[in-house]
């Protein structure tokens, strides 16, 4: 939600201040980036549902202490993966758009900012996965809010003062990192997590083995729902068409400000779910599921249609250096995306507990749906983005997450097994 905050206040002044290379490059920052988020937020959901399931269960120090140094050590390692890959997906997107551009250079430093504040971020995101599986998930929250709101004053201001893009890069990820080291300071004053514990590294096997296979598998089906988005971006800016790639970068991160915004209250129940299947409260968690799914399809419905007829109308009266995709393209990339959505909330039980289904569907859905945008872009426009999307969401998982719910709510009576 306050990432999403950020997003609007801070897109009109970019739109503003930034010419239209620039901007379609700080657009694609978060793009380029899309590894690295998932990679942070399968690592702290699933770590998170470990210590929540820990403590509903026994409350062992012993064990959260194995679960905190574990997780240092998965984020080494992805760290590394991440910044391998962000590389990579980086020289193909940007290349084509700045390539003879007379500021290449800052864009480039610009780019190599992000990754590093990405890197030193995502290990610090520890800290709030320790408050969410101690379901303190409103501190955690809090915590990100005012870091954010101080760091929107101050890229807002260096923007304005058109100091560059090479400093609001730098201004950004330096208060993302703060944010971080905030609530570590927090985490001994509200949990029963000793300061000793926070910063371990240390593998235990035992630990590894239970979260080795719920990351990969719930990597695999969140690049599958939230992966195909960003891919499309870079696939359009690949193109080296800066006037259609300006447009649908700036659209995929007001997309995912929707998501955001959209999912936050099913998001913020998931440890409390967590918790609650541990204990056998099933019918608990079915009527959870059941009004946060329908607080998420309004959510969904009002930002999209809020967001397709208004925006166009605000770039207008900002003197926008780049213009917005058309209404039906963008509704129809909404909707795939609500689609995509909605599967992952039918499989929020068995997800909250470290069991993850259909992870081969979900890669079906990604390979198949970027496929499809590669070979429909050139004749349809961006219209084939939401398409492939819808068509690879209902060809890949044919409604099985729809009827594997549906089982959950009929049975309640044990813990449900894929």
């Amino acid at each position: 939600g306050a990432q999403s905050l950020q997003i609007f206040l801070i897109a009109p002044l970019i739109l503003h201040h930034f010419d239209q290379v620039t901007a379609t490059a700080w657009f694609l920052f978060s793009s380029i980036n899309f590894f690295g988020v998932i990679v942070i937020q399968r690592v702290m959901l699933t770590f998170s549902r470990m210590i929540g399931m820990q403590v509903g269960g026994t409350r062992g120090l012993v064990s959260l202490h194995h679960i905190t140094g574990t997780m240092g050590i998965f984020q080494i390692f992805l760290v590394l993966l991440n910044a391998l890959v962000a590389t990579v997906l980086g020289w193909f997107s940007l290349n084509p758009i700045v390539s003879g551009y007379k500021d290449s250079s800052q864009i480039w430093m610009a780019f190599c900012i992000f990754q590093a504040g990405s890197a030193l971020t995502f290990f610090v995101s520890r800290y709030h996965a320790i408050l969410m599986g101690f379901n303190a998930v409103a501190v955690s929250n809090r915590w990100n809010f005012c870091t954010l709101c101080v760091g929107l004053i101050l890229v807002a201001t260096v923007i304005f003062l058109e100091l560059g893009v090479v400093w609001a890069a730098l201004t950004s990820q330096a208060i993302a990192l703060t944010g971080g080291l905030l609530v570590r300071r927090v985490i001994p004053q509200i949990t029963e997590v000793p300061a000793s514990f926070l910063d371990e590294l240390r593998l235990d096997p035992a630990v590894a083995r239970q979260a080795i296979a719920p990351i990969w598998q719930s990597m695999i089906m969140q690049c599958a729902n939230m992966g195909v988005l960003p891919i499309a971006a870079m696939i359009v800016a690949g193109t080296g068409n800066i006037v259609l790639a300006a447009p649908f970068a700036f659209a995929t991160r007001l997309m995912s400000a929707v998501e955001q915004i959209a999912t936050a209250p099913f998001n913020s129940v998931q440890p409390l779910i967590s918790q609650q299947m541990a204990a056998g409260n099933l019918r608990t968690v079915h009527h959870l599921l059941h009004n946060r799914m329908i607080l998420m399809s309004i959510l969904y419905a009002g930002g999209l249609l809020t967001l397709g007829l208004g925006t166009p109308l605000v770039m207008k009266w900002i003197h926008s250096q780049i213009s917005f995709i058309d209404f039906p393209s963008w509704m129809l990339l909404g909707l795939g995306l609500f689609l995509s959505r909605l599967n992952i909330c039918f499989l929020a039980p068995y997800i909250s507990i470290n069991r993850i289904p259909f992870y081969w569907e979900s890669l079906l859905q990604l390979v198949l749906g970027t496929a499809l945008i590669c070979f429909l872009l050139k004749p349809f426009g961006l219209l084939a983005v939401g398409g492939a999307i819808i068509f690879a969401v209902v060809v890949s998982y044919r409604l099985q997450p729809y009827r594997l719910y549906r089982k959950f709510t009929v049975s309640e009576k044990e813990t449900p097994k894929p």
